[in-house]
């Protein structure tokens, strides 16, 4: 690799970036010597995590986790997630799937209150109560087949290549 031109930034811009103990520079595969953030380039995925707090009331519960892919190899690049983990319980399973599901159109909104597929009116808060009565088998595929044509470079509706995909597109409601 030759480099063609070198031209001067008049821009300033603060830049950090992070370096690991005892190595100064990284050699790519293709022979450039970089500094440490040279690995970037040989990542299949990069994500970037941010987090705010869960609160009931005064009380921090937990915390509300961003999850946004500037680099992927398997997943459309800048795609973003919203996860919650309780302190308590974990991480939360359904949490931001009645919003998946609305952009689906699996479900619909009258007003403050959430459609469901078989008519009934609730408040997505009570929906999150007893996620179980609501999101069954046949929801959760849904959701899945939708997040499988949103977040990958397939079409989504390529066969299942093998056992062990099959499995891992498929939920069990008592798990």
């Amino acid at each position: 690799m030759k480099i063609k031109s070198i031209k001067k930034n008049t821009a300033k811009k603060t830049v950090y970036d992070i370096s690991v103990d005892e190595v100064s520079r990284y050699v790519l595969h293709n022979g450039v010597l970089t500094h440490n953030s040279g690995v970037q380039y040989a990542a299949s995925t990069i994500v970037f995590l941010g987090k705010s707090k869960d609160k009931d009331g005064t009380e921090q519960i937990g915390v509300n986790v961003r999850a946004v892919l500037p680099k992927s190899r398997l997943t459309i690049e800048n795609s973003r997630v919203m996860t919650n983990i309780n302190f308590k319980t974990g991480l939360s399973r359904y949490f931001g799937l009645v919003d998946i599901a609305l952009e689906a159109g699996i479900i619909t909104k009258d007003g403050t209150r959430i459609v469901w597929t078989d008519g009934t009116k609730v408040y997505e808060k009570s929906i999150y109560k007893d996620p179980t009565k609501y999101f069954t088998k046949e929801i959760l595929d849904k959701i899945d087949a939708f997040c499988h044509k949103k977040f990958t470079y397939q079409s989504g509706d390529l066969p299942v290549e093998s056992a062990d995909d099959k499995d891992a597109l498929t939920h069990d409601e008592g798990e």
